[in-house]
């Protein structure tokens, strides 16, 4: 059996509603919101001008910050589903590891808890682990934990 076969009761359903992403204008976001083709999507973004011109005009956006938890409200109504990209490679400024990765996952995941979302898929990193000397692998294991504890 390979990994995309699926049996017995307790194997994992096909998503059939509206998923959404965080992180959908991103390298990987841009790239997943295209392999997902005519599914119903809804792309949480920054700025909605600046992503209508990277992902097209017939993707959902929702406009919202996953560091300002306020601006989450209703971006998870109806959602089936929820795919975690937001990350950033590198500081500058208020935008940290720990406010965008650690503290975002955690935004996230309780507005979608909130609004009911019964899958939740976070992408972290390779070498996550606790150990401040790595800042982004530190947050990305900070928010894999806050993933985790959710559930």
């Amino acid at each position: 059996m390979n990994s995309r076969e699926s049996v017995g009761p307790d194997a994992p359903q096909p998503i059939t509603g509206t998923i959404l992403i965080t992180g959908g204008a991103g390298f990987v976001g841009r790239n997943l919101v295209e392999a997902l083709g005519a599914r119903p999507i809804r792309v949480l973004v920054r700025d909605t001008r600046r992503a209508a011109k990277l992902l097209g005009s017939n993707i959902e956006l929702f406009e919202g910050d996953v560091t300002r938890p306020e601006t989450l409200h209703g971006a998870m109504g109806g959602v089936a589903a929820v795919i975690h990209l937001v990350a950033i490679i590198s500081e500058a400024g208020s935008a940290t590891f720990g406010s965008v990765i650690r503290q975002g996952t955690v935004n996230v995941v309780a507005e979608a808890k909130h609004s009911g979302v019964s899958r939740f898929l976070h992408m972290s990193a390779l070498g996550a682990r606790n150990d401040p000397r790595f800042g982004y692998f530190e947050a990305k294991w900070q928010a894999e934990k806050a993933v985790e504890k959710s559930s």
